[in-house]
């Protein structure tokens, strides 16, 4: 899928989460909220370097840490970020910040506020932002004719029959994303 596809789908779906499980209180939740389902809705693709996230960050084949591991570890796009259970640990590690930052919130101030309180409650959004842009990149790009491998190096998943799949930048590809993305925007400015 096109890196437009995955911002529109990672986007999308917080904003349809948050219909249902509130993630921010404020404008400044909304934009961290937001910002976290971007970013992570691209993440997957940082070991393609001509990915939108790579061309953002001005990596390519011959400069950075991603490419480099990249080209060691599976020399294919694909293999090392697209699995899910990296998406399990990219999922889990925002909470465990948090977790700890609630944690150690009393040893770092002698006062605990209602303010700091409410600031890391607000990120519960950043949190669950993360988990589902990158979740969400990952489902979309297993219903591609390449599909996703379901563990680091084993066999390709696909969610659809093979006559179904989406090729990338294909009429389907719009469809697919667009039609659940007017509802989806219908659902947010009527409610």
């Amino acid at each position: 899928m096109m890196g437009m596809t995955h911002l529109a789908i990672g986007v999308g779906s917080v904003m349809l989460l948050n219909r249902v499980v509130p993630l921010w209180d404020d404008s400044q939740g909304l934009m961290l909220t937001m910002g976290a389902a971007v970013v992570s809705s691209l993440l997957a693709d940082i070991d393609e370097p001509g990915s939108m996230i790579s061309r953002m960050l001005k990596l390519n084949k011959r400069e950075g840490v991603i490419a480099t591991v990249r080209s060691s570890l599976t020399g294919a796009h694909r293999m090392t970020t697209h699995t899910p259970d990296l998406a399990g640990v990219i999922a889990c590690l925002p909470l465990i910040v948090l977790l700890g930052l609630w944690l150690s919130l009393p040893l770092v101030t002698s006062s605990v506020t209602v303010e700091r309180i409410l600031f890391l409650v607000s990120l519960r959004g950043v949190c669950v932002a993360l988990a589902v842009g990158y979740l969400s990149h990952l489902i979309a790009d297993a219903m591609t004719p390449h599909g996703i491998p379901l563990f680091f190096f084993d066999r390709q998943v696909h969610l659809l029959p093979r006559g179904l799949r989406i090729r990338t930048g294909e009429i389907a590809e719009y469809l697919v994303v667009g039609v659940p993305m007017l509802l989806i925007l219908g659902i947010v400015i009527l409610n």
